[in-house]
């Protein structure tokens, strides 16, 4: 079941970035705190079958060139994936905090921790799937009232939908949404009801989760391998990416599910898809073997062109995020156990 996720006993060799001793999966900036870069760690120990990852925070300086550690929570069960809830939602579940990070690790839970200055600590959790790994997260971009919601796949091919209050996490609802793993999942931003998935049984589908979701409101067969990142578009409302293992990057219109807009090429496996937090038209992707692609999006004459590529990184491509505070992008990587920092600024 580890399966892209499985790593392999090796020497690191860290020339540049910031390394560590445990693989690194994600990394996400906080949308709360300026210049804060959250990243996950995972590590599967093959003499005990045991998945061991850690935390860790740092701070962008010099001028964006360069990161410092100012926290770090080792030896915890391995992270496949971290969010970092948007602004509303952090104030309403931790209205005292500096913001709200959700993780999902490798024992089946959702861990949220509270974030004040440079510290997090651990403050509710709850179990989606005991002792399988939890491999990705989603927050509900709707302004919570009563409730934060949270989407989490895990290794079984389940999707849970995860109540967040200020007391504490529960799991609503859980679902069998693939035949094997779900690897990823979104919230579409504008019907908060709807819910993405993808699995590693090549299915792309969509739920309705004010029923029992024991039927999808689609089912796509257009990628040829498992379905492993996508991400609704959080100004167009009916713009929905996905990428596979099959290597291409897919583009949807959400009124009409049966063909994609248009396909592009990316050179590996596209295992994460980040908007641009400004410019509308500018995806990140993570593709694995063949490093991070910026895609430039027409979606008046439907097109997908790749703008620029950052290949420093010595093996798969996975984390990656855009910086809202400064023209920089993270990214990190599986076996090279670095996550990096890079310049780069969307033209006029």
């Amino acid at each position: 079941q580890d399966g892209a996720l499985r790593q392999h006993a090796q020497q690191s060799r860290c020339s540049r970035g910031v390394c560590s001793r445990h693989v690194r999966g994600s990394c996400k900036w906080c949308p709360t705190s300026a210049g804060l870069l959250a990243c996950g760690m995972y590590e599967l120990i093959e003499e005990t079958q045991t998945r061991v990852g850690g935390l860790q925070l740092f701070r962008l300086e010099d001028s964006g060139a360069s990161l410092r550690k100012c926290f770090e929570s080792m030896e915890i069960p391995g992270i496949l994936d971290l969010k970092w809830a948007e602004p509303e939602v952090a104030q309403y579940l931790a209205p005292d905090s500096d913001g709200v990070l959700a993780a999902g690790n490798a024992i089946g839970d959702v861990q949220l921790y509270s974030l004040r200055g440079d510290d997090l600590t651990p403050t509710a959790s709850a179990t989606v799937c005991k002792d399988q790994l939890c491999l990705a997260l989603d927050w509900s971009r709707a302004v919570p009232s009563t409730e934060a919601l949270l989407a989490a796949t895990d290794a079984l091919g389940g999707v849970s939908l995860v109540t967040a209050l200020p007391s504490g996490l529960a799991v609503q609802q859980r679902w069998v949404a693939h035949s094997f793993a779900a690897w990823t999942a979104c919230f579409n931003a504008f019907q908060p009801h709807v819910v993405y998935s993808g699995g590693d049984d090549c299915l792309f589908r969509g739920w309705d989760t004010r029923t029992d979701c024991s039927m999808p409101l689609f089912t796509s067969k257009k990628h040829s391998m498992g379905v492993c990142g996508m991400q609704h578009h959080r100004t167009r409302e009916n713009i929905l990416v996905t990428g596979s293992f099959d290597e291409n990057l897919l583009m949807w219109d959400t009124r009409t599910m049966a063909r994609p807009l248009v396909t592009a090429a990316m050179g590996g496996g596209v295992w994460r898809l980040v908007w641009h937090p400004t410019r509308s038209d500018i995806l990140l992707a993570a593709a694995m073997h063949d490093g991070f692609h910026i895609v430039e999006c027409n979606f008046d004459s439907p097109a997908l062109s790749k703008v620029h590529s950052y290949k420093a990184h010595t093996s798969l491509a996975y984390g990656a995020g855009w910086c809202r505070d400064a023209p920089v992008v993270a990214t990190c990587s599986f076996y090279d156990r670095i996550v990096r920092v890079w310049p780069w600024s969307a033209p006029a």
